[in-house]
């Protein structure tokens, strides 16, 4: 489960809940202890340093509730959160290795795709905030890796917009599977031949308890359903950090315009997809 855990089990802050589960106490509390054996100088040469959108942004502002009081934590307790956050991902790569260790030697592995990804990622003090629920780059961009017979090595992709829902078709397509017609995905397989750079798509949407985005790749423009703020557009090309919201800049009213409609369109396709309550 780690390091999503991280959130409920570093037992040095008090916010957090009294009442753990025995195995979330365990992985964060070995590390409560292991920080006490490391000098200074050890435990400051292990930290990775400070986010440089470490400042807040506004746009979530009157999402309070989420994550609330992250930003009141000391330099302190920032340093252990995000040592300890790369300590877990550590433990995670050991247990990724016994997994790929035990695949090579059942003499399998010449004959199986490996996929390693991710549900969301973690703001690690990005604008003053942890967790996941923001739409923004550290909490909705994702690892995803995938190896595996006729997969080139070394194939960085920095130019597709891709989501979970490409994971079917591309596994299906790299196992030699027919791929459902009904998927709303994209097969990857193309990009990780070798047969083509990038994947043909115009936009992604993405989704969170706090709302709707779309995202073409450079700007980000999203429909809130919580809190008091309607909307946000985000050009992550000229600020990567997502540091100024442009939705009532006059500059950007056509873009602010184009994936408005294109959002609307898609999230009355989800909503009509739905289930019925009963």
């Amino acid at each position: 489960m780690n390091p999503h855990d991280i959130c409920y089990g570093a037992g040095f802050d008090p916010r957090f809940p009294g009442e753990l589960r025995p195995h979330q106490i365990a992985a964060t509390q070995k590390y409560i202890d292991l920080r006490k054996t490391l000098s200074d100088e050890e435990y400051r040469a292990q930290i990775p340093p400070v986010p440089a959108n470490v400042e807040p942004n506004g746009t979530y502002a009157e999402m309070k509730e989420i994550g609330s009081g992250s930003r009141d934590w000391t330099e302190g307790q920032w340093d252990f959160y995000r040592w300890m956050y790369c300590r877990l991902v550590e433990d995670v790569e050991q247990q990724i290795g016994r997994i790929l260790t035990a695949l090579e030697n059942s003499g399998l592995a010449d004959h199986t795709i490996v996929v390693f990804t991710s549900d969301h990622g973690e703001m690690g003090q990005s604008h003053g905030l942890v967790f996941k629920s923001r739409l923004f780059e550290e909490a909705t961009r994702t690892p995803l890796i995938i190896s595996g017979p006729g997969v080139k090595k070394g194939v960085v992709d920095s130019k597709s917009l891709t989501s979970g829902i490409d994971l079917v078709p591309t596994l299906c397509d790299l196992a030699g599977i027919p791929v459902p017609e009904n998927l709303s995905g994209k097969s990857l397989k193309p990009v990780l031949t070798g047969q083509t750079d990038k994947i043909d798509r115009e936009y992604i949407i993405v989704e969170s308890s706090s709302g709707y985005q779309i995202n073409d790749g450079r700007y980000k423009y999203t429909a809130f359903t919580r809190g008091d703020k309607e909307a946000s557009l985000m050009d992550i090309l000229t600020d990567p950090g997502e540091m100024a919201d442009k939705v009532d800049d006059p500059a950007y009213v056509a873009e602010k315009e184009r994936l408005h409609g294109l959002l609307m369109k898609e999230i009355k396709k989800i909503t009509e997809q739905a289930p019925a309550e009963k």
